[in-house]
């Protein structure tokens, strides 16, 4: 099995994205400096949004709000539900860097 490049989080953090006219939320699972993984139910009809499709994640967090630059690489269904979407960050903004490194010394 692969080693993962960085070493992922667990998280519980709250996100928005925008998709072809639709907004959608999710919950951030797990976080690292290239990806994240949420879990969400994309909407009632089992659409999803592509893999390969570009996209700004939103986190808002108290002093600030996130805007993260990502490509959806996986997305899973259960039950015919798009419930999980993986994401590689596209490029990895300076303040999302700096929230990762505080995020984990809270969490360590």
């Amino acid at each position: 099995m692969q080693e993962r490049a960085f070493e992922r989080i667990g998280s519980s953090l709250m996100a928005k994205f925008f998709c072809a006219d639709s907004i959608y939320y999710g919950v951030a699972t797990n976080l690292s400096e290239n990806g994240m993984c949420f879990k969400t139910v994309m909407n009632l009809s089992s659409e999803s949004i592509p893999v390969g499709s570009s996209i700004n994640i939103f986190i808002h967090l108290i002093e600030e709000r996130l805007e993260i630059p990502v490509k959806v690489v996986r997305i899973a269904k259960t039950m015919g539900f798009c419930d999980t979407m993986g994401v590689e960050l596209l490029k990895q903004p300076p303040n999302y860097l700096e929230f990762i490194k505080r995020f984990k010394s809270y969490t360590g």
